[in-house]
């Protein structure tokens, strides 16, 4: 009864040849080289933009329901909620294609998702 209780221990996925060439993010390590190919790539830039769009859209929907609430008219709401799902198309498509330009192995969806999001909120 050895092996009873004991967790299944899963193989570790590949680190990078040097500490130093890789970054911490999110579950999965991400080399130099990935990075820079994902700042200097077109859809990844039109994603991390539109991303952001996103955000100001759901603030203005936000304010909508609070002018609705209030009692006023619903064109702030449909303006805010248009915006963002505009944004979400825009976003989705640029993140995949960005995806799809990486050499393989790709990084993992969640991990290059913590990356978009961190890189919205950073400045270049």
């Amino acid at each position: 009864m050895r092996g009873v209780g004991r967790e299944q221990r899963l193989p570790l996925p590949s680190v990078p040849h040097s500490a130093s060439d890789a970054v911490a993010c999110g579950e999965t390590l991400w080399t130099m080289e990935e990075m820079l190919a994902l700042q200097d790539s077109g859809a990844w830039t039109l994603a991390v933009w539109s991303l952001r769009v996103g955000y100001v859209g759901l603030l203005v929907a936000a304010a909508g329901l609070v002018v609705l609430a209030v009692g006023s008219t619903s064109w702030l709401l449909a303006a805010g909620v248009i915006v963002w799902l505009a944004s979400v198309v825009v976003t989705l498509s640029g993140f995949l294609v960005a995806r799809h330009q990486l050499p393989e192995p790709r990084p993992r969806l969640w991990s290059m998702r913590m990356r978009l999001l961190r890189d919205t909120v950073r400045a270049r």
